[in-house]
């Protein structure tokens, strides 16, 4: 037996290494695509200079800054739709914000971002690791019978997984573009 039939199958993320057996086998290639995502992510917040983030991104009126305090306020909203899945009531309708459904998606990224304005960088990496951590833990949970429940945020958890890895690389991109792209 050589050194690699020894060691268990991981996942494209290595601190901590994340085990895909501990995960149901559908989830597997896209979850991976979402770590591969943050990891993009979080190594921009660890090695971008701070007067790259105080600079205009892709989208009209923010920062890059700003782009990533949405993108680690969004982490959270993943969980609501899992949470859901794992009590028995898959979350047909997406809201914005539970509490109050007059709240549009607008409405409430300009709220997230603006109570982020002022963290530094590396408090918004750590909330989007955090949001990262439980995510997989949730992840975890899911059972096969559970990967085509509704996700709310899209079709079922398969197609979910894979938006929310998308939404990440999208806005890695308007960090990295900006108006004018980082070389």
């Amino acid at each position: 037996m050589d050194a690699l039939d020894e060691t268990p199958a991981q996942l494209i993320w290595r601190d901590p290494p994340v085990a895909a057996a501990d995960y149901a086998p559908a989830i597997w290639v896209p979850l991976t695509r979402l770590l591969g995502a943050h990891r993009r992510l979080l190594t921009m917040a660890e090695r971008l200079p701070e007067a790259v983030w105080e600079a205009d991104s892709e989208i009209p009126g923010w920062r890059r800054r700003d782009v990533l305090a949405h993108v680690t306020s969004q982490g959270a909203q993943h969980h609501r739709p899992l949470l859901a899945v794992l009590a028995g009531a898959p979350l047909v309708e997406w809201q914005a914000d539970a509490d109050d459904p007059t709240v549009d998606s607008a409405s409430w990224n300009a709220r997230a971002v603006a109570e982020r304005v002022e963290w530094p960088i590396a408090r918004l990496a750590e909330e989007l690791e955090a949001n990262l951590g439980e995510s997989l833990r949730l992840w975890a949970a899911v059972e096969n019978g559970q990967i085509l429940q509704s996700y709310g945020l899209a079709p079922n958890l398969l197609s979910g997984i894979e938006k929310h890895a998308s939404h990440i690389d999208g806005h890695a991109d308007q960090i990295v573009n900006g108006p004018q792209m980082l070389r």
